[in-house]
């Protein structure tokens, strides 16, 4: 909707005794609403699609974390277990070591018991350095979900 308005000071023609207009236009756009619906329309699609994919996401993390938090319980589990071993594997290679003293045992058991010990231990080595490792991803992603 416009309106325009001219004041005259001097007019030629037909028209000279009128000193001022006023026009009035209408503009009626018939095509520009199905425009503006398509792109409400459009919003709200794109609106929807984002929200999908953040819930996506969002459970995407919960299920990493879950799983990840399982993995870190069972690799805590497989260190105690390796700790035990290991534990009575040294008692077994102290014994070992008394029974060779006295001539029970061959030097061949003795060092076949070590190797087992020392690959015990080894192992958990790597295991423990797993559940840390694994502990602080577990942190880092449950940190970085709470922001």
């Amino acid at each position: 909707l416009d309106l325009n308005a001219n004041v005259y000071f001097e007019r030629p023609g037909g028209i000279s005794n009128v000193n001022w207009d006023v026009m009035l236009t209408l503009s009626l756009s018939l095509f520009e609403g199905g425009v503006n619906l398509a792109r409400v329309r459009e919003a709200k699609s794109l609106k929807k699609e984002k929200e999908m994919e953040w819930k996506l996401r969002k459970k995407q993390a919960e299920q990493e974390i879950s799983s990840l938090y399982g993995l870190l319980k069972n690799n805590v589990i497989h260190v105690e277990k390796l700790s035990t071993a290991s534990k009575l594997l040294q008692k077994k290679v102290d014994l070992l070591i008394k029974d060779h003293r006295m001539g029970l045992a061959t030097n061949m058991d003795v060092l076949q018991s070590l190797a087992s010990l020392y690959q015990i231990k080894r192992s958990h080595d790597h295991a423990f350095f797993n559940v840390k490792r694994d502990y602080a991803i577990l942190q880092s992603l449950s940190m970085r979900r709470q922001n």
